[in-house]
């Protein structure tokens, strides 16, 4: 239980501070005080659902992808490079071809 709430924690600090949101204005947007939201940020202070959706959609983060970090380890360069894939006019083209060579290195 406590690495879900460090997790929650983390979360929100991270995501507060990459929408460049700081402590006050979010306390303002939660109608909740700047030490109770320092609190939660540093693990301090167990989160009620209802604190934490209101933090969640005053960062204006669908609750869906609030633990999307978590869920699925992060290859950003695997990432990037499925985005170009994608985005290419010859997109499927591309993925039969990788798929082709795939099996054809199993084979061997």
């Amino acid at each position: 239980m406590d690495d879900i709430l460090e997790t929650i924690s983390n979360q929100i600090r991270d995501l507060r501070a990459s929408k460049k949101i700081t402590q006050q204005e979010l306390a303002e947007r939660t109608n909740l005080s700047v030490p109770y939201i320092s609190q939660i940020e540093n693990n301090h202070r167990n989160i009620s659902l209802e604190t934490f959706v209101k933090i969640v959609d005053a960062l204006e983060v669908p609750l869906s992808d609030f633990f999307l970090p978590y869920s699925v380890p992060q290859d950003t360069e695997m990432m990037e490079l499925l985005l170009k894939i994608q985005k290419h006019p010859q997109h499927k083209m591309i993925v039969h071809k990788v798929m082709e060579i795939l099996e054809l290195s199993q084979d061997s």
